[in-house]
């Protein structure tokens, strides 16, 4: 297991635009981090109408050049209202191209999320089947290319009594088995959603291929670094021992607010975390 780390804290200046992808991996490489999770969910250029492939190429190039690389991705999940045809036609199209450019940069695992929205009146028939259906098309096409899609766990929100489908390890095992696809587990959605989080890896078991590593208070999705939340690191990095898990640990924490000026010594600090939870 190697420390890996996703672009996202790299990846924009102050004022929302994107960097250069050759500083953001220059960057992330300097800060330690050998293995790289790119946010294809989170960059511009998949929209329609720009050179897409070129930054891939710059990125590729980048790491290639600085010893690095990209392990894991993150697809789009920026779901339009589901009336909105003309929204789905460009998600769909950002999402093959995201496929695509995941496979030429060589990522070996792709979190996706299912579509599930809560819904009142639930049904896990209905709802199984929808994420199903919504999955298998791009679970295809990730195969083709060479790249391991991962259906990642969602959130049990507090304080509503609404259910979506997502929320347990029984629900995307469920879904994974079906599909013959790979899990993401977040460790901050598992904990937030009151889930044991060791006991949640064990029974992922083999499915699991890729985790998002990240903290809370167990009532917010709040990305943040591990022990400054209430989830059992200790417990967690057994149960990863215990089930073989074949990936590495790969951050997914919040630096929104973090001052320019300090980022990198945050990350240093983040690595230095991961460095201690490989000893665990």
């Amino acid at each position: 297991m190697r420390l890996s780390t996703t672009l996202s804290p790299y990846l924009k200046n102050p004022d929302g635009t994107l960097r250069p992808l050759s500083d953001v991996i220059r960057d992330a490489a300097d800060d330690g981090f050998a293995v790289l999770d790119f946010p294809l969910h989170a960059v511009p250029f998949l929209a329609d109408g720009e050179d897409w492939r070129a930054p891939i190429r710059e990125a590729l190039d980048a790491a290639d050049a600085l010893g690095v690389r990209f392990g894991y991705a993150h697809l789009p999940f920026d779901f339009p209202a589901e009336d909105d045809t003309a929204g789905w036609e460009r998600f769909d199209r950002r999402v093959r191209r995201a496929i695509e450019a995941a496979a030429a940069l060589g990522v070996g695992q792709a979190a996706v999320h299912g579509h599930c929205p809560p819904r009142p009146n639930y049904s896990y028939d209905r709802s199984f089947a929808h994420v199903c259906g919504f999955l298998a098309p791009y679970a295809a096409l990730a195969r083709e290319a060479g790249v391991g899609l991962c259906v990642e766990n969602m959130i049990k929100r507090a304080m509503t009594h609404l259910r979506r489908f997502g929320e347990t390890p029984e629900d995307i095992l469920a879904a994974a088995d079906a599909l013959d696809i790979g899990v993401c587990l977040d460790t901050g959605h598992a904990n937030c959603s009151g889930l044991d989080v060791a006991d949640a890896v064990r029974k992922l078991g083999p499915r699991l291929r890729m985790v998002h590593i990240n903290d809370n208070l167990g009532l917010g999705d709040d990305h943040l670094p591990p022990f400054l939340g209430n989830a059992d690191w200790r417990a967690i990095f057994a149960a990863l021992r215990e089930c073989g898990y074949p990936g590495d640990c790969n951050f997914e924490v919040n630096t929104r607010h973090i001052p320019p000026a300090l980022l990198h010594g945050f990350m240093r600090s983040l690595h230095d975390t991961g460095a201690y939870l490989l000893t665990l």
